[in-house]
C-alpha cells in the first residue's frame, strides 16, 4: 500500500513514520483521555487550599480567595474570569467559540490585599486534576433558526 503526496507515492514505511511523529507533536491537552464538556458554560470545583506552598498550614487569621482563568486550549493567555472568589466552585460562561481549559489560582489575603499567589492549576494538567482526570470545554455557538417554514 502507498500513500499519495503531492502527486507522489510514498511508502507505507514512511507514512507509518510520518504519523508516529505527528501524533507525539499533539499538545497533550488533546490527547484521548481528556474529556471535554461541550457547552457554552462549565462549572468547575475544587478543594479549599490550606497550606503554604512548601506544605505548612497557613498561619490563623489567613484568607484565601480564588481566581478563575480560562485560555484557548493548549497554550493560550490566561484570562481573568469574572473576580475572585471565596467559594471552591465557580461557573465559566464562554462568549466566543473555541476550546478552553479552566484555571485556578489560589490568593492570600492580608488586610484585605493580595500579598501572594499559587502557580495556576489547569483543567488539562493530571497533578492538578482530580484523579489525573484531565478535562476542558469546547464551545461552538448555535446556527440561526430555520426561518420561512412552509408546505411545500
Amino acid at each position: 500500500m502507498k500513500i499519495v503526496s503531492n502527486g507522489k507515492r510514498l511508502p507505507l514505511r514512511f507514512a507509518s513514520i510520518f504519523i508516529l511523529f505527528s501524533f507525539f507533536l499533539l499538545p497533550s491537552s488533546w490527547a484521548a483521555d481528556m474529556t471535554w464538556k461541550t457547552a457554552n458554560q462549565i462549572t468547575v470545583a475544587w478543594d479549599p487550599v490550606t497550606t503554604l506552598s512548601d506544605g505548612t498550614a497557613l498561619p490563623p487569621g489567613s484568607v484565601i480567595q480564588y481566581q478563575v482563568y480560562v485560555r484557548i486550549d493548549p497554550a493560550g493567555t490566561p484570562v481573568a474570569s469574572g473576580n475572585p472568589v471565596a467559594a471552591t466552585q465557580a461557573t465559566v460562561t464562554f462568549a466566543s467559540e473555541g476550546r478552553y481549559d479552566v484555571g485556578i489560582k489560589a490568593q492570600r489575603l492580608e488586610n484585605g490585599q493580595v500579598v501572594s499567589e499559587s502557580d495556576i492549576a489547569w483543567s488539562n494538567d493530571a497533578a492538578a486534576a482530580q484523579g489525573g482526570k484531565i478535562f476542558g470545554a469546547v464551545y461552538f455557538k448555535p446556527p440561526a433558526a430555520a426561518r420561512n417554514l412552509r408546505s411545500p
